[in-house]
């Protein structure tokens, strides 16, 4: 499969679901007790940033700023439009783009590591 620009990268666990770009867009969509949240994060992480363990921790996360939507609190489920919410977010007119779903931040880091497009943005 050739990866583009046009790729979005998923990891999940069913309770949680990070969704990357190559270029290192990140949003997260998860459940706060009340509702489902998406979080988009304005900064992006890098293939070193996605193998350090508590990634969530770090200054690259914690120090972007970041933007919350809430989903209605009848949502019981992730859904395919929330994932596509967030695609749209990180990816301004995401339509016909490809979604991979992945097991580890480690598969992600090696994807944007072999398309090299995540070290083209400023």
């Amino acid at each position: 499969m050739k990866l583009n620009n046009k790729t979005i990268l998923v990891v999940t666990d069913h309770k949680t679901m990070d969704i990357f770009l190559l270029d290192g867009g990140i949003a997260s969509i998860h459940h706060n007790g009340n509702n489902f949240l998406t979080t988009y994060i304005q900064n992006r992480v890098t293939p070193d940033d996605l193998r350090n363990p508590d990634l969530w921790n770090t200054d690259v996360i914690t120090d972007s700023k970041q933007y919350i939507k809430d989903w209605k609190p009848t949502q019981k489920h992730i859904s395919s439009k929330m994932v596509l919410d967030a695609a749209r977010w990180l990816l301004a007119g995401f339509g016909n783009g490809t979604i991979l779903f992945l097991n580890s931040y480690n598969e992600v880091a090696d994807l944007m590591e072999e398309a090299g497009i995540w070290n083209t943005v400023d």
